[in-house]
């Protein structure tokens, strides 16, 4: 039985072509991700970067301990790097983020109408969220 927590997410289930253009590179890039169900009781998502941008994978889940629709998203990549994000989908709205005294990063992706398209930025933060600067942009189309 597939986690029913993760309905909302659901949508994401299959590959996706991304188109990224990131503010420390000099031209957009271009790769495939997808995501899949780990046991009907995740979501795994394998983002295949490209140069400069890492390869990564994500289990995407959701905290019972929490109260409303919040979702857990836990990130690593070939760097080593190590993440816990927040995760929450509502009317069409995407968004991760995690806040860090020293490295805070926030995502938002439009879905749109028949979610075969996001279209989303990412912003980072080196003062705990005070501050936030234009990080990426991102476009994901799906793969039929």
């Amino acid at each position: 039985m597939k986690n029913t927590a993760l309905t909302p997410h659901s949508f994401l289930i299959g590959k996706w072509n991304v188109e990224m253009v990131h503010t420390a590179l000099p031209k957009p890039l271009n790769w495939e991700d997808s995501f899949e169900w780990v046991e009907e009781s995740f979501i795994i998502w394998h983002w295949q970067g490209k140069n400069e941008v890492p390869k990564a994978t994500s289990i995407i889940g959701r905290n019972e301990n929490k109260s409303g629709i919040i979702y857990t998203m836990l990130y690593y990549d070939n760097r080593g790097v190590s993440r816990i994000l927040e995760m929450s989908f509502e009317d069409g709205l995407w968004k991760y983020s995690r806040l860090d005294s020293d490295f805070s990063q926030r995502f938002e992706g439009m879905v749109n109408e028949d979610r075969n398209v996001i279209k989303g930025k990412g912003e980072v933060s080196k003062d705990g969220g005070e501050t936030w600067n234009d990080d990426f942009s991102i476009i994901y189309t799906r793969i039929k």
